[in-house]
């Protein structure tokens, strides 16, 4: 896994601006949006938002530019990224559930320590 996210992250260097440019801005943004996967399944949730953010930035920059793109490589590209947004939507929904039941057993355990110290 290690390996997966060090080669994502030099493919993208430190930070990559955001561009207009229609092939070289829907590969930066498909980037971000793997990068942001290979985060998440690591559980690296801050760099996953990091990640998310900068496809967003990204994906803005094309769609303020759309206007001087070819439209169907553009929603070709953006149903792309899409469907890799749904993969890390599951991931993050997932860890949302995970933490919920975390939080409900910490509370659970709280009331059941309460009752006993009360009760003896």
């Amino acid at each position: 896994m290690g390996d997966e996210r060090s080669a994502k992250e030099s493919q993208l260097g430190e930070c990559t601006a955001p561009t207009g440019d229609l092939h070289e801005g829907l590969s930066l943004a498909l980037a971000h949006v793997e990068a942001a996967l290979v985060h998440a399944r690591a559980g690296e949730w801050e760099a996953a938002g990091e990640r998310d953010r900068q496809c967003r930035a990204q994906v803005e920059a094309l769609v303020g530019n759309a206007g001087n793109l070819d439209p169907e490589p553009l929603a070709d590209g953006l149903s792309a990224i899409r469907e890799r947004y749904r993969e890390l939507l599951t991931l993050a929904e997932t860890e949302r559930d995970r933490l919920a039941d975390d939080v409900r057993q910490s509370v659970k355990g709280r009331v059941g320590t309460r009752a006993y110290e009360e009760n003896r």
